[in-house]
């Protein structure tokens, strides 16, 4: 359960006798007006009409909540935004909120139109950027459709917290994207304030993380879990002890644990011959493979400084807060779509309403 403020609406609007052409105080009021809106308390508000005596220039003043020419309040923005936010749908949010105002709102593309423009402001505002002195960035993938057909998703995160730092339509497979995405978050947070990365057991992070000389950290889970798979498959050739001492050497893994694998790799029955002895070949794939990449496998060990995460967690759960909502979409029909569901998605999972609100 969690509470959150609608922006407040005013029903009169605060008088400030300052031109906004030639900042003179010089000003009077010029006329006074009732006008009609839609809001979930208001059914109307007064609008003020101010003229300069100095340069002659009339313009209107508005009440808190209530955008120039607009004929919804912001806090009926805000309402259409965390019904769909919630799971609704655009056709249930206008349902719903023209049955609290007894009145029909224009279309439920209304809505549509509230949610794709108060994400794009969220992307602008970058509101969520924590500008430490030094950040963890999480890094991983996604899919979803865009148009029918699927469209790879990043996204970067703050590793202690889960808050958002980007999203980017690019892929992780593909190392000249993610190196662009990487670049990216750099941008924004600064290359000398990234401590490391946290992401996946993929190949082309390591070598974009190589790349622009970042601590890396693997996640410990990707690495078991990959490794169970692997071992699976020769569970019935292997020997069982050498099956439960590769998986001891990596539960936790530590500082000297290259050198049992080295030591490991000293026993002659490894290097046995013949057709009969091929899954031996294949045990010591796996060998080599932990032994390259272990530096980024206790790359925590190494800096306890930087506090880096054994896992990739808290990326995986930013991630599926937008996944959670886009499970009960129909898909995107733009990739600008995407990052705006992507932001606002971020936002309301991370009980972010008062930044919601103060860009509606």
């Amino acid at each position: 359960m969690f509470q959150f403020s609608c922006p407040d609406v005013g029903n009169q609007p605060q008088i400030k006798r300052i031109c906004r052409l030639c900042n003179s105080s010089n000003v009077i009021i010029h006329q006074r007006y009732r006008k009609t809106v839609r809001d979930s308390v208001l059914s109307e508000v007064e609008i003020i009409r101010l003229r300069c005596k100095s340069c002659k220039y009339s313009f209107r003043i508005y009440p808190e909540g209530v955008g120039d020419w607009a004929q919804r309040t912001k806090r009926l923005i805000f309402l259409g935004i965390i019904l769909y936010s919630a799971g609704l749908s655009y056709e249930k949010c206008e349902g719903f909120l023209s049955g609290m105002l007894g009145r029909r709102l224009s279309s439920f593309v209304t809505i549509w139109r509230d949610v794709q423009t108060i994400g794009e402001r969220l992307r602008r505002s970058k509101l969520s950027q924590v500008r430490a002195a030094k950040v963890v960035v999480g890094l991983d993938g996604t899919y979803v459709r865009v148009r029918g057909r699927e469209q790879p998703v990043l996204v970067a995160t703050n590793s202690t917290d889960g808050t958002l730092v980007t999203v980017s339509l690019n892929n992780e497979w593909q190392e000249r994207q993610l190196r662009q995405f990487v670049q990216e978050v750099a941008k924004e947070l600064g290359l000398r304030n990234i401590a490391g990365i946290v992401t996946d057991d993929l190949d082309t992070y390591k070598l974009v993380s190589t790349r622009f000389k970042l601590t890396h950290q693997v996640c410990l889970g990707h690495v078991k879990k990959n490794l169970g798979k692997r071992l699976a498959k020769l569970k019935s050739r292997i020997p069982k002890p050498y099956i439960e001492r590769l998986r001891s050497i990596l539960d936790p893994p530590s500082a000297s644990g290259d050198l049992l694998l080295k030591d490991l790799l000293r026993d002659d029955k490894l290097w046995r011959r013949g057709k009969y002895n091929k899954h031996w070949v294949s045990y010591r794939m796996i060998i080599g493979d932990l032994l390259r990449n272990w530096h980024n496998y206790t790359a925590y060990l190494r800096n306890p400084r930087d506090s880096l995460p054994t896992t990739n967690n808290v990326t995986e759960r930013a991630i599926g807060r937008s996944k959670i909502r886009y499970k009960l979409t129909r898909g995107f029909k733009s990739q600008e779509a995407v990052l705006n569901f992507f932001f606002l998605t971020q936002y309301t999972g991370m009980h972010q309403f008062e930044k919601i609100a103060s860009v509606c």
